[in-house]
């Protein structure tokens, strides 16, 4: 990644923690960035590529937990992966806002934004039946369709965390859901 590109996704990062999403205008990251909109500009079109670079940077975690959880191989390795999984996709409200924000411009109407959204969660359904392969297909189950269930499931949760923390156990659901994978 350039230098410059950098430098703006660092500040608009801070930004957006400070101010929030919507808040945060593309003057605003060129001022705090000591650049010109012009600059801004060369690096990103709009402020959606830019909010999409980092939600790239930050989902690479979840990556890297996906990456690890293939190589869990006993009932009781998927469940701690799971819960890994779980905790991670769930821990950063700014991801979670960040996703649900980009989600929200994709549907309105930004086809570029979807189509990237949508690539995506592709990847990440991918990953997860990888994860999943194993188990379920020795069971005749559909990693695929579970796969998606699993996805879904996150999105779920992080909506649900976001609106009342308090009430979410993360263990006892990936080990509800582990459970009902492969049972």
């Amino acid at each position: 990644m350039k230098k410059g590109k950098q430098k703006i996704i660092d500040v608009t990062f801070e930004l957006i923690l400070e101010q929030g999403i919507k808040e945060t205008s593309v003057r605003d990251i060129a001022k705090a960035a000591g650049i010109s909109i012009g600059t801004f500009t060369y690096h990103y079109p709009n402020k959606e590529e830019l909010l999409f670079d980092i939600f790239e940077m930050v989902s690479g975690k979840q990556d890297k937990v996906l990456e690890e959880a293939f190589s869990s191989t006993t009932l009781e390795e998927k469940k701690k992966a799971l819960e890994k999984i779980l905790r991670e996709a769930t821990s950063n409200a700014y991801f979670m806002k960040l996703n649900y924000y980009l989600l929200g411009e994709a549907f309105a109407q930004n086809t570029t934004m979807l189509e990237k959204m949508k690539e995506k969660y592709s990847v990440w359904r991918m990953q997860f039946q990888e994860y999943l392969y194993g188990e379920i297909k020795a069971h005749g189950k559909e990693e695929t369709l579970n796969a998606s269930l699993l996805l879904a499931m996150i999105d779920g949760l992080a909506i649900q965390l976001l609106l009342d923390e308090a009430s979410i156990d993360v263990k006892a659901m990936a080990d509800k859901v582990i459970d009902i994978l492969y049972s």
